[in-house]
């Protein structure tokens, strides 16, 4: 017997962790032997092997590796200017690998904890809730309700909501055109069904995020919906503007997402609104007087995604001056 042998680091190693995509993570109450300020974990799919393409994992904050250690190396988590900074990673069953930097070992030199495979010592596994995986791609109808079902995910629940963004968590970046300000219903079905109510949507067609808050959480500001979970994608035409003369024919084109020779259009004067049959009552008048067939024209093939559309081939355009919509 020549002495004792102190081996630092934490204990035991089944100190497993749950973290909520979309939030903050901290992890606390680590337990080990002599932990120290300097030490460090790194989340990753396996501790201590070189790292593949897809080791590294993204929309960890810093790659992964916790910049802030707390009490001593019992608890960790990610701050930037102390602020607390948030996962937006599928869910999953990730590993927590911890380093200490500054060690010599004999023929591999310091360990710096600035390589990936410096984070051998596996203490646990880190439960992620929320959805997964993170292409969950759908798509809605302008001018339809919209619905969003089959989300998939770990311990999703009802209540969790989604967003519609052009990009998730980031102000200024709010679609018009979709009900309740892009907030859906809560979900349903345990957190795998959304709408965002009866009302049709009427945002111009294109590509847009779908961006989710877990239940329970604070879900009131743009930053709150930092998890994109895939592309919604809205099939319809871009917003244009059309000039035409009375009592001549008019053509025009429209681009957009999906459209085909089986849509049609319609002049009027406010889009959506109901024909009443005479003679009742009045108060909106769809349809344009003086336009051919009740200003509704089908679409017709052009180049690509633009198609083309003409009033008044057979018979001009007879109807008063006056902008209207197109819907």
């Amino acid at each position: 017997d020549v002495g004792s042998l102190q081996l630092q680091g934490p204990s035991p190693l089944q100190q497993d962790r749950t973290c909520m995509s979309g939030q903050s993570c901290k992890l606390e109450s680590i337990f080990g032997q002599s932990l120290s300020f300097d030490d460090i974990i790194m989340i990753r799919d396996t501790c201590g092997f070189f790292p593949s393409s897809h080791d590294v994992l993204p929309r960890f904050p810093n790659d992964g590796i916790v910049n802030t250690v707390m009490t001593n190396g019992e608890t960790f988590t990610w701050q930037d200017n102390s602020s607390s900074l948030f996962i937006t990673a599928a869910s999953g069953y990730y590993r927590l690998c911890w380093c200490r930097p500054t060690v010599t070992v004999a023929r591999v030199g310091d360990i710096t904890c600035s390589l990936a495979e410096h984070f051998a010592t596996d203490l646990g596994e880190l439960m992620l809730l929320g959805p997964s995986p993170l292409e969950q791609h759908r798509t809605c109808i302008s001018g339809m309700p919209c619905t969003v079902a089959n989300i998939s995910g770990l311990e999703l629940q009802y209540g969790d909501t989604l967003h519609i963004l052009s990009t998730c968590g980031l102000l200024g970046t709010e679609v018009p055109g979709i009900p309740q300000d892009g907030l859906s219903m809560p979900g349903l079905g345990s957190g795998s069904f959304f709408t965002w109510g009866d009302e049709p949507i009427t945002t111009a067609g294109g590509q847009f995020r779908l961006c989710w808050c877990a239940a329970g959480y604070t879900c009131e500001m743009l930053e709150h919906f930092g998890v994109d979970i895939g592309e919604l994608r809205i099939i319809g035409p871009a917003q244009t503007q059309i000039y035409c003369a009375s009592g001549y024919p008019c053509w025009g084109a429209l681009v957009g997402v999906h459209m085909s020779t089986d849509d049609q259009i319609m002049a009027a004067d406010e889009c959506g609104a109901p024909v009443e049959a005479w003679p009742s009552p009045r108060s909106r008048y769809p349809e344009i007087p003086g336009f051919p067939d009740g200003g509704k024209v089908p679409l017709q093939s052009y180049v690509g995604e633009t198609f083309q559309f003409a009033w008044g081939s057979i018979e001009p355009i007879t109807a008063a001056g006056k902008v209207a919509m197109a819907s």
